[in-house]
């Protein structure tokens, strides 16, 4: 994923340079944006957005990561991981009224997401206490078009409101639980860790019941793995300013 990755910061970096030959207009149109619900993901999620046109723009954003808190449930108890996101964002928008930086408007877009968690879960096997070392990442790199609108307040303030934005991305999904008690697994325990551990993965929306697991009770460990196109829903609001 290092390629998809490079491309579209590359892409983001050229976005000012682009819109700058148009003089003027640029100056005047600057946009920053912030989306808040995005730090529930693990990411402080800042953009931008370049007018280069009555009706047209480029947009990026980017997602720094955060560590954020998560309380998952796994073989009837409660357990805390901590989860955090990166993720860069190019699309071209195109507002579908000539009122500039405002109304309807379509954008397809290029995206790369890098998302990591890590976290101790506790649960038994029979009468004994167990606690897994779990560790996960995604990555993915998608393209998609969304819909939405943008309200304008006073000729400073914005709000974005994308609706609806499908998108299909190539991604690739690895985990790793390993127990760190002392405790041997017999084949029981190791029958009795997989069904845990499925049950987790199965509630990953899309790709959960995809994932392949594989178990080596001597080193008591479970490998999840998957690679494969995995379709999506972009939504959200986010709050600009004009410079």
């Amino acid at each position: 994923m290092q390629k998809p990755l490079v491309f579209l910061l590359s892409l983001m970096a050229a976005i000012p340079s682009l819109a700058q030959q148009r003089g003027d207009i640029l100056q005047k149109n600057i946009l920053v944006k912030f989306a808040p619900a995005a730090i529930a993901t693990g990411k402080i999620s800042l953009g931008g957005e370049y007018y280069f046109d009555q009706r047209k723009s480029f947009t990026f954003y980017a997602g720094i990561p955060v560590s954020k808190s998560h309380t998952l449930s796994y073989d009837g108890d409660k357990s805390d991981v901590q989860v955090k996101s990166l993720s860069v964002m190019a699309g071209y928008r195109y507002y579908l009224s000539g009122r500039n930086s405002s109304g309807l408007y379509l954008e397809p877009f290029l995206k790369y997401t890098d998302h990591q968690g890590e976290g101790i879960l506790n649960g038994s096997l029979g009468t004994k206490t167990t606690r897994l070392d779990s560790r996960e990442s995604y990555s993915g790199f998608g393209l998609g078009a969304q819909f939405g609108v943008q309200f304008m307040i006073g000729n400073r303030i914005a709000i974005d409101w994308f609706l609806l934005g499908p998108e299909i991305s190539l991604a690739s999904f690895d985990s790793r639980f390993q127990d760190i008690t002392s405790s041997d697994w017999s084949q029981q325990d190791a029958v009795e860790i997989e069904t845990d551990i499925r049950d987790i993965l199965d509630d990953i929306p899309l790709v959960g019941k995809k994932i392949d697991l594989e178990v080596n009770a001597a080193q008591k460990t479970v490998i999840g793995k998957y690679k494969g196109f995995i379709p999506g829903i972009r939504t959200g609001i986010s709050l600009g300013i004009r410079l």
